[in-house]
């Protein structure tokens, strides 16, 4: 970082498989976020190369890197509108499939509460829902974008065991290939 006495990130060499899982985990400001970013474009190394499938990634036109890297980020922001609507963002899918995914890994059950479901308004920055809530709509609408690389910043941040479970299957299913 600016002012830094030294890098967050100094030698890393990560060389990760096609259909490869892989979580990184450590302290608060160990560059796990800073990592992820550098992968889509977001920051640019100072040192070294950040390759996928052989391609430099400060080759790559942005737009075009953005849409095989998906970076779903821990701090995204929700729309003054519905549910449904803030999950659909950014990707092609209809309220029907939507519904279709909660039902089928029954997450349709973290807005139960909720008088209209996820046709309920979610406010400003999502302020009309629980953390939890806004949670599972920002991972939805960033796992129906799709893309060859999916990375996720604390996917399971603020969520109970139960509905952890539950998105871990999901996530599970959803990135199989």
């Amino acid at each position: 970082y600016d002012g830094a006495s030294s890098p967050i990130l100094y030698k890393l060499s990560l060389h990760i498989k096609a259909g490869e899982k892989l979580a990184i985990i450590g302290t608060s400001g160990s560059g796990k976020t800073t990592s992820m970013k550098l992968l889509n474009g977001m920051h640019t190394p100072q040192e070294g190369t950040i390759t996928i499938d052989g391609h430099d990634v400060s080759k790559i036109a942005l737009h075009h890197l953005r849409g095989q890297v998906n970076y779903i980020n821990q701090r995204t922001y929700l729309f003054n509108t519905s549910i449904v609507k803030n999950i659909q963002y950014g990707n092609n899918s209809s309220t029907d499939e939507v519904l279709s995914i909660l039902q089928k890994y029954q997450l349709n059950a973290v807005y139960g509460q909720l008088k209209d479901g996820i046709q309920t308004n979610a406010g400003v920055h999502g302020g009309s829902l629980s953390l939890g809530m806004q949670k599972v709509t920002m991972l939805m609408r960033g796992l129906l974008r799709g893309g060859q690389v999916i990375v996720m910043d604390e996917p399971l941040a603020g969520l109970d065991a139960t509905t952890r479970e539950k998105v871990m299957r999901f996530v599970a299913d959803f990135t199989r290939d």
